[in-house]
C-alpha cells in the first residue's frame, strides 16, 4: 500500500483513494455502527500533522482491529494521539480514514498492544519533503488529462446551447416578420370590408325602436339585415374546465365534463381562460340520458364568479355575482340539442354575448356585459355531460342581428 504525506491527499482527495497515511489529534466523540465496527470523529491536531483542513475527519475503527478496545478508554481525553490509516472516499464534505495501527509514543504513554519487532516504523518526513512516486505524478496527469477532457465536452455543449439559441431567434423573427404581414393584410381587407357594410348600411340599415322600460331595442321583424364582414378564425383556444368546488365524484376528461353516476347534484362548471379582449366564440355539445328530463344552459358569467357543489346559476346570482344564461327551460329559453355556442364580443361597445342553437343566432342577446368574464355551462342529471367541442378567437363577429332580436343589458331587471 503506497504512502502519501496528509496535506498532498487534503489537495486531492479522489487521487489518493487506498492509500495509507498518518495523522495526529484526539478522540472527540464514537457512534458505534452494527457491524460491530466503531466511527470516531477526530479533534484534529494540525501542527503535529503538518497539514491543515477546516472539515471534519472520521476514522473507521473495525471490529478485528486490535486496537479497538484500548481506543475506548482515551475518548473525550485531551492526549493528542497518533494514527496510521488507509484513506476511504470522502463523503458530504467529511474525511474518511480505516484505522491501521496507532502510535503511542507522546507524553510518556506505550500501547499496550505489542509491537512486531525487527520493523521500526520510519520518521515522519514533512510531506512538501517526501519524492512524489511516479505513479501519484502518472495519477494527476490522468486527473488533469479527464479534467481537460470534461472542460473541452462542457465547451462544445455551450457552443451547441449557442447556436440552437441563435437558430431560435432567427425562427422567432421570421415569425414576427410573417405575423407583420398578415396583420397587414388583414387590416387592408377588414378596411375594405368596412367600406363595403357602410356604403349598404346608408341603403338598408333601419334604426331600432327603443322602449326605455324594458332597458332593451327591438328590431323590426321587417327590417333588411345589413351585410357583415366574413369571420375568419384567428386562433384556436384550449379551453380548461373547472370543477365545481366540493365536487369529487364527477370528472372532467380533456375538454368535457362527465356528471357523477351516484348523484343528480346540480353541476354549474366554470371554463377557462377569462375572456377579456376580442372576439371569441365557444360551442358547446350536451349530452344528455334518455330518462332526462331536467333542463340544461349555458352561458357566462362574471369572471369572479366560482360555482359550489350542488349550486345552481339559476336567477342571474351566483355567491353575489351576476351571470347570464341560455336554458332549455326558464329566461331566454328555447329547446338545446345538438351543438350550441355563445359568441362573446369585447372589441364593440357596448360589449355583448350573442347565442347560437345548431349554428342559428337566437333573437335574445346581452349587452353592456363586464369587462372579464368566463363561458359557463350547467347540467343536472346522473351521467349527463357536455363537451367544448371549439373556443376561438375570432378576426370579426358572425352574429348578423335576426329580425326581431332582443338585447338584454346585463345588470338590469328583465321583464319579459
Amino acid at each position: 500500500m503506497s504512502s502519501i504525506h496528509l496535506q498532498q491527499y487534503f489537495a486531492n482527495p479522489a487521487a489518493y483513494v487506498g492509500w495509507k497515511t498518518k495523522l495526529s489529534g484526539k478522540l472527540q466523540s464514537q457512534k458505534n455502527q452494527n457491524d460491530g465496527s466503531v466511527i470516531y470523529t477526530i479533534e484534529f491536531d494540525s501542527a503535529l500533522s503538518q497539514a491543515s483542513t477546516d472539515q471534519p475527519i472520521q476514522i473507521v475503527v473495525e471490529r478485528s482491529n486490535p486496537y479497538k478496545d484500548e481506543l475506548i478508554t482515551y475518548l473525550g481525553n485531551k492526549k493528542v494521539l497518533e494514527f496510521e490509516c488507509e484513506i476511504l472516499p470522502k463523503t458530504s464534505n467529511i474525511h474518511k480514514f480505516r484505522l491501521i495501527k496507532t502510535q503511542w509514543d507522546r507524553d510518556l504513554y506505550h500501547s499496550n498492544v505489542p509491537i512486531i519487532q525487527g520493523q521500526p516504523q520510519p520518521p515522519v518526513i514533512p510531506w512538501n519533503q517526501q519524492p512524489q512516486p511516479a505513479q501519484d505524478v502518472y495519477s494527476q496527469l490522468i486527473t488533469t488529462q479527464e479534467q481537460l477532457r470534461q472542460t473541452q465536452e462542457q465547451l462544445k455543449v455551450s457552443e451547441q446551447r449557442v447556436k440552437i439559441a441563435e437558430q431560435q431567434r432567427r425562427e422567432i423573427q421570421e415569425q414576427l416578420w410573417a405575423k407583420d404581414a398578415e396583420n397587414k393584410l388583414l387590416k387592408e381587407e377588414n378596411d375594405r370590408l368596412k367600406s363595403a357594410q357602410n356604403l349598404n348600411s346608408s341603403f338598408f340599415q333601419q334604426p331600432a325602436i327603443q322602449y326605455p322600460f324594458l332597458d332593451r331595442a327591438i328590431i323590426p321583424a321587417s327590417a333588411p339585415i345589413p351585410l357583415q364582414n366574413q369571420t375568419t378564425i384567428l386562433a384556436q383556444i384550449v379551453p380548461k374546465l373547472n370543477l365545481p368546488v366540493g365536487d369529487t365524484t364527477s370528472r372532467i376528461e380533456e375538454t368535457s365534463f362527465i356528471h357523477s353516476s351516484d348523484n343528480n347534484y346540480s353541476c354549474a362548471i366554470t371554463v377557462d381562460p377569462i375572456i377579456r379582449e376580442g372576439i371569441v366564440r365557444c360551442e358547446l355539445v350536451f349530452k344528455r340520458n334518455n330518462y332526462s328530463h331536467e333542463p340544461v344552459s349555458f352561458g357566462i358569467a362574471e369572471s369572479s364568479c366560482i360555482f359550489n357543489k350542488g349550486q345552481t346559476p339559476e336567477k342571474g346570482k351566483a355567491n353575489g355575482h351576476e351571470t347570464v344564461r341560455y336554458s332549455s327551460k326558464g329566461n331566454l329559453s328555447h329547446i338545446i340539442k345538438g351543438f350550441s355556442y355563445v359568441e362573446v364580443n369585447m372589441s364593440t361597445i357596448p360589449r355583448t354575448a350573442v347565442f347560437f342553437v345548431e349554428g342559428v343566432e337566437q333573437p335574445n342577446y346581452v349587452f353592456n356585459i363586464p369587462s372579464a368574464v368566463r363561458v359557463f355551462a350547467y347540467i343536472h342529471d346522473i351521467n349527463s355531460s357536455f363537451q367544448i367541442t371549439k373556443f376561438e378567437k375570432l378576426s370579426s363577429p358572425s352574429a348578423r342581428g335576426v329580425p326581431g332580436s332582443q338585447g338584454w343589458e346585463w345588470g338590469k331587471e328583465w321583464i319579459q
